[in-house]
């Protein structure tokens, strides 16, 4: 029962972050802001045929309120979503920074050993000779 409680959960939040994604690249596209403009011109022209009252403004106001509350739902979701992206990138990173520091350091011990030995050897060659 448990694990089909999971999946389910799974499942809705799956179906969830395609639909933010869809809706993102939707809204975040210029054919959107090319839509809002033509919409808000409708609206306004509207005004003429129905008259300038309050429903009027009523109307643009309330549908603005809705679409404003719906995008930042999913630009939060979206944002989360991108967070733990970078959070995983920069895990990444500094692995990969980390083994870079120490394999760089390995060779600086290492080529700080072969100096030291050319050294001894030229000591010891000088003191041969």
């Amino acid at each position: 029962m448990l694990q089909n409680s999971q999946d389910a959960k799974k499942a809705k939040h799956s179906t969830f972050s395609k639909v933010s994604e869809t809706v993102s690249e939707i809204v975040g596209s210029p054919w959107w802001f090319i839509f809002s403009i033509v919409l808000v011109l409708i609206w306004a022209l509207s005004g003429f045929v129905i008259g300038f009252g309050e429903n009027w403004q009523l109307w643009i106001n309330t549908t603005t309120t809705i679409l404003t509350f719906l995008m930042m739902s999913l630009l939060h979701a979206s944002q989360s979503k991108w967070e733990k992206k970078m959070e995983r990138i920069q895990t990444k990173e500094k692995t990969a920074l980390n083994a870079i520091k120490s394999e760089t350091a390995q060779i600086v011990n290492a080529s700080t050993t072969i100096n030291t030995d050319k050294q001894n050897d030229t000591e010891k060659l000088s003191s041969l000779q």
